[in-house]
């Protein structure tokens, strides 16, 4: 009777590793992402609901939107990262996931704390910064071959991404800092900078046809 499976020499690995890499990457996101938008719902409807709320649930709501807006850059930047990369996972390939989703979902406990989810939230985004660097180190000119193009494509993509993520987290860290004066223009200033830092992330996310660059 013939083997189902071929036996495991070196190709036979590699091939193995290459053709489970996406999957499990999209499944620990896919974990990840989902439990985070379940807490951002719970918590988000818990103070609408309220009765007791010192003030209005509309104060709030703006830190339930980059929240949730968080979840989609992420979700992105995963899709877009299987879709590339692949390597012999290291234990950094388990550890980042869930420490990026561990930060992620801590602002989501300090909807109505705006000082906490700043401060929070700076560190959900130094922690993107350091996966964005990560999967830099590993983008080398083998994963594309002949096609350097693309290659230098893709590592410019993720510098834009890594400088866009620090300067977010500086966002994040001042805010923190200031909004302990209690000036309530300050929070509005550091809300449409981060919403500036979104839209050009999106932007990024937008114009990235990454199919074109292997034309």
């Amino acid at each position: 009777m013939e083997p189902i499976f071929k036996p495991l020499y070196k190709e036979e690995f590699r091939r193995r590793i290459g053709d489970s890499f996406p999957a499990v990457y999209l499944t620990l996101i896919s974990i990840i992402q989902g439990v985070a938008l379940g807490i951002l719902a719970s918590n988000t409807f818990s103070y609408i609901k309220d009765p007791h709320l010192a003030e209005s649930w509309t104060r709030f709501l703006p830190y339930s939107v980059m929240s949730f807006i968080s979840i989609i850059v992420v979700s992105y930047e995963y899709t877009w990262f299987i879709g590339i990369f692949r390597w012999s996972p290291e234990i950094w390939d388990t550890i980042i996931p869930f420490a990026l989703g561990a930060s992620e979902v801590g602002p989501m406990f300090y909807l109505t704390d705006p000082q906490s989810w700043w401060l929070l939230t700076s560190v959900f985004c130094y922690v993107g910064a350091g996966a964005l660097f990560y999967t830099l180190w590993n983008c080398k000119q083998s994963i594309f071959g002949t096609n350097e193009a693309a290659y230098r494509r893709t590592k410019n993509t993720l510098k834009w991404d890594i400088l866009i993520v620090l300067v977010a987290a500086l966002n994040c860290t001042l805010a923190w800092i200031l909004l302990s004066r209690e000036i309530w223009y300050l929070e509005i200033l550091f809300f449409v900078f981060s919403i500036g830092c979104a839209v050009v992330i999106s932007y990024n996310m937008y114009r990235r046809k990454v199919y074109e660059w292997f034309t």
